[in-house]
């Protein structure tokens, strides 16, 4: 079985937000809530980066069912989600269609190695934990390639660094995270660096993932913005104090630009 199908199979049989593999039904989920868990740190750093999106081309790459798309489609931007699972994009576009947005987003099915849009046609292309399950120099290639001129990236993704986070995914998370995922490292930041040149990278989360439990584990709103606002002022202040910190950070969040 080729990686790609690997991916594609999984995912397919995974058609849940949170990406734990619970039996979610697209018409109960909460999109206000799951909104609110989506704007963490790392997220709100891109949307301020990115500035004024209103009339922009977006490409949420590997959305699936990522509230990310609603957030864009919101500011203004037209968004093509593209994603491998063809399951997660009729999922999605249940939740597209009854929030009004079928005008603003666009989904197709296609792989991150070979985005089946034309060159130059897009402004904006933007990951969350997504690169991790691709061939890398391949997929930054083809974002590349569909970038207009002065186009932007957002890459956000997750990293081998922090040691806790290393213990969770061995003895918590989803067995098939292994097989699927290959974290980021210096050298995935290299080979980024090799195909955009022009990029700023930012180390976000020592402990701000703590935060997460409120999420993915007992859920609760309240908590978990109270918990993420308190812990990441804490590994902002770290991060000032001692930058090597950052080399133990759970997710690294790049902007590039081409050229």
């Amino acid at each position: 079985m080729s990686h790609s199908t690997h991916q594609q199979d999984y995912w397919d049989s995974n058609l849940d937000i949170q990406n734990l593999g619970e039996s979610v039904d697209p018409e109960r989920v909460d999109v206000e809530q799951e909104i609110g868990f989506w704007r963490t740190p790392d997220q709100l750093w891109v949307y301020q980066k990115m500035g004024n999106i209103d009339g922009k081309w977006i490409v949420d790459l590997g959305g699936g069912l990522s509230m990310n798309c609603v957030i864009l489609a919101r500011k203004g931007a037209h968004v093509v989600v593209a994603d491998i699972s063809l399951e997660r994009l009729r999922f999605l576009r249940k939740i597209v269609q009854r929030l009004g947005l079928v005008d603003k987003i666009s989904l197709v099915c296609t792989t991150a190695e070979e985005i089946c849009l034309k060159d130059d046609c897009i402004d904006i292309v933007q990951t969350k934990a997504v690169l991790i399950h691709t061939e890398l120099l391949q997929t930054l290639s083809q974002i590349r390639r569909v970038l207009k001129p002065g186009g932007r990236g957002y890459f956000v993704e997750p990293t081998t660094g922090n040691p806790l986070v290393k213990v969770y995914r061995r003895f918590f998370a989803p067995r098939e995270w292994q097989k699927l995922t290959r974290y980021f490292d210096r050298n995935s930041v290299r080979t980024i660096e090799q195909v955009f040149p022009q990029r700023q990278v930012k180390y976000m989360y020592l402990l701000g993932f703590l935060a997460f439990i409120w999420q993915f584990g007992v859920k609760s709103y309240f908590l978990f913005k109270l918990t993420m606002r308190i812990l990441n002022t804490i590994d902002t202040l770290m991060f000032s104090l001692f930058p090597p910190f950052k080399s133990l950070c759970w997710f690294v969040t790049i902007e590039v630009q081409k050229e």
